[in-house]
């Protein structure tokens, strides 16, 4: 078998490496019966075998001298003298005990896990802060990018080993270097164009990233008509990128409904749907708990950003063309566009131009202008709820309060619907600083 290649140790316990290559004790055709593995420790499997005599001597050296006999599971990645020897370490007093202890540190993880377990993972060592990267390329295993696996799954009475070609060099990772490592390419480039990445760098902090996919990007530059160069020429890049940052660690269990505030020191909105986790009302998290060393990475499908504009410009700005204009010129009409300018969270519920149309027909009128004011400022209070509720936050039969005193509004999830009348599904969750706007395809009934 070359070298490189990827095999269980089953017939031997004794390992010959020479030349280069792994061969196994005991070929095939052997009379004599397998040695029982599980009835060696990780300690004892060292030591019986001279192809990891240096190895043998410092266990004997450090912390570890009892605890591979007698305690585990543990899952420990092994070089022979021959890898060692490739680094200049012939000999047990090549490194001072200390580096012993760190180096074997490293090349132990708690818990027994055969190479199916780790391929394609991020595993923490006994080293702390310290990684093991994983995976399988073709037909070959490595550690790091660089190290293979020459034999896996040493199958032992107090865990697993898995011999490899070379000596690890302790992998300190963070979360920029984990998400250029799994892909989150365009990200990456404006964490370093910002100069996010050497705050990200730290070992005294932790962070939670929300990483938007490469896909992600690319549709919001053609949404905005913007080039990948354009983007990170952008002025304000640092306080975008921040906007996906939080100033500790949460993993996906911790990423409850609720607000929370960035390293931005903005506000960024969660929400929980069918097992689901939404941010914004707008973006939901893919791939979660992504390990990243000093934080963890939660995989996003959509470009957030911190709202900068209140209720009252988003209704100016954002109804016209997508079918609400009539709400603008109502709203203006009745004076209360300026109301909407208050801190007051508010979920403001903005009936279609097709909803005010059936409205004016129903009371025989011409338009807004001609409804009476205080029918018309009355109903228009009626779509405004008190509180920021994105849609995926809603309950079914849950109750609002709104701004009409006294009145509240009623959800109906199973239908999709507010008061009866259904959300327009491709208006919904625009966010503002005060609040969030949701299209509805009917007015309210004033009650």
């Amino acid at each position: 078998m070359a070298k490189g290649a990827f095999y269980p140790l089953l017939l031997s316990v004794r390992l010959v490496l020479a030349t280069g290559i792994l061969f196994l004790m005991g070929a095939c055709g052997d009379e004599e019966s397998s040695p029982d593995f599980t009835a060696l420790s990780i300690g004892s499997f060292v030591s019986q075998d001279p192809n990891f005599s240096v190895m043998a001597e410092a266990i004997e050296q450090t912390t570890w001298k009892d605890s591979l006999d007698q305690f585990g599971p543990y899952t420990m990645l092994l070089p022979s003298d021959k890898a060692l020897s490739a680094e200049n370490i012939t000999s047990v007093n090549d490194l001072s005990n200390d580096e012993w202890q760190q180096l074997l540190d490293y090349h132990i993880t708690p818990g027994a896990f055969n190479s199916d377990q780790l391929i394609g993972t991020v595993q923490e060592s006994l080293l702390p802060g310290f990684y093991w990267l994983i995976n399988k390329n073709e037909n070959e295993i490595d550690i790091n990018g660089d190290t293979k696996m020459l034999s896996g799954d040493v199958m032992l009475k107090n865990g697993v080993v898995h011999v490899l070609e070379g000596l690890l060099e302790p992998q300190a990772l963070n979360v920029t270097f984990m998400a250029q490592n799994r892909g989150f390419n365009i990200f990456v480039k404006g964490l370093l164009r910002s100069g996010l990445d050497q705050v990200l760098e730290s070992r005294e902090r932790q962070f939670t990233l929300f990483a938007p996919t490469d896909e992600a990007f690319e549709a919001y530059f053609q949404a905005n008509e913007l080039t990948e160069e354009a983007w990170l020429g952008f002025s304000r890049l640092e306080e975008f990128m921040k906007y996906f940052v939080l100033d500790e660690t949460l993993d996906s269990a911790q990423l409850t409904a609720g607000p929370r505030i960035t390293l931005a020191g903005d506000t960024l909105y969660f929400s929980n749907q069918a097992g689901e986790i939404w941010l914004n009302g707008n973006g939901i998290l893919q791939e979660t708990n992504i390990q990243g060393g000093n934080g963890l990475i939660h995989s996003l499908d959509h470009i957030i950003s911190a709202p900068e504009q209140s209720l009252a410009a988003v209704v100016s700005e954002n109804t016209q063309g997508n079918g609400y204009a009539e709400f603008k010129a109502a709203m203006i009409y009745a004076q209360l566009l300026p109301s909407l300018e208050e801190n007051t969270p508010l979920t403001i519920f903005a009936p279609s131009n097709a909803a005010f149309q059936a409205w004016y027909e129903k009371l025989g009128v011409a338009g807004y202008y001609e409804v009476d004011e205080t029918l018309l400022r009355e109903t228009l209070l009626y779509h405004m709820a008190m509180g920021r509720h994105f849609s995926q936050d809603f309950e079914n039969s849950q109750v609002l309060s709104t701004r009409l005193e006294g009145s509240s509004i009623s959800l109906n999830t199973e239908t999709g619907a507010v008061n009866g009348a259904a959300l327009d599904e491709n208006y919904l969750n625009k966010i503002a600083t005060n609040g969030v706007i949701h299209g509805v395809q009917a007015v309210f009934e004033r009650p």
